[in-house]
């Protein structure tokens, strides 16, 4: 183990050199005129996860 969380390491152990995933834990998806409330949200400190702004 390499210290991260779960959803942040390698989803493999093998690397080639050429290509690299991760995954990322999508805490909630807001439309871009939401952006407020996405800060507000976040502010708050309570979230576990990436707060997405759709364009």
């Amino acid at each position: 183990m390499d210290g991260r969380p779960a959803h942040a390491r390698p989803l493999s152990n093998h690397h080639d050199g050429r290509t690299s995933a991760v995954r990322i834990l999508i805490a909630r998806t807001f439309p871009l005129e939401d952006i407020a409330a996405a800060q507000d949200l976040s502010a708050e400190g309570h979230v576990r996860g990436k707060l997405v702004l759709q364009l």
